[in-house]
């Protein structure tokens, strides 16, 4: 059997409770990720897990499993989160956490002596979750009020950050200005069609999350 076709038959790879975006395999913190060699007996095999940590710029590389003849030995620190089939060495990591993010490797040499090695990227990623905006408490007059909406999010990794006005994407205007991270927003002057409902949402690869203002514009006379 050659390398291409062991390649094809047994590391066909599927992730649950994930994603995988460019090459990288995105899960949320707390849930599990299984990695799956699509192979359904590994009796004759020899395989390794492998984990690469980057601890201060070191790489740090941690034999997770071992499995030979059917014995197996699981890394002491990740008994309680690893699980292994016995039969097809499918990799179950529960209950994800950040530090969990790295290079996972995966090695088999079949019984006639032929090897191959795979690897994935996770990055586990802390869902996006108590989004505020923050704005004006104060009576806005159109024409001589200035107006700053600031967004932010309790708890997550944010990527990217989108503002809406009565449910349509924002963009930049004489009169409307982002931060260059897109954090806040300030209007000047406010103007009566700046009235409205804003919403600003915030996501990751894995999750999404948003808050809404509301801005009343007054005029001070009759028409504005």
């Amino acid at each position: 059997m050659d390398l291409f076709t062991l390649k094809s038959l047994l590391f066909l790879p599927f992730f649950i409770g994930c994603c995988v975006v460019e090459g990288i395999l995105y899960a949320a913190v707390g849930r599990n990720v299984t990695l799956k060699t699509s192979h359904d007996n590994l009796d004759d095999f020899i395989i390794d897990w492998t984990f690469f940590e980057d601890i201060e710029g070191n790489d740090m590389v941690l034999i997770l499993v071992q499995m030979s003849e059917g014995q197996l030995k699981v890394f002491q620190s990740y008994e309680d989160r690893l699980l292994v089939n016995r039969t097809n060495g499918d990799l179950t990591l529960r209950s994800l956490e950040l530090r969990d993010s790295g290079e996972y490797n995966f090695f088999i040499e079949t019984a006639d002596g032929t090897r191959f090695r795979n690897y994935t990227k996770l990055q586990v990623l802390e869902p996006i979750s108590c989004t505020k905006i923050t704005g004006p408490t104060v009576t806005l007059i159109a024409g001589s009020s200035t107006a700053t909406l600031s967004c932010q999010a309790a708890a997550g990794t944010m990527m990217t950050r989108t503002w809406l006005k009565d449910g349509k994407p924002l963009s930049a205007s004489s009169h409307l200005v982002f931060s260059d991270d897109m954090s806040s927003m300030t209007i000047n002057p406010l103007q009566k069609e700046d009235d409205g409902e804003y919403t600003c949402q915030l996501n990751n690869i894995i999750s999404i999350d948003e808050a809404s203002y509301k801005m009343v514009v007054n005029c001070e006379c009759l028409f504005c």
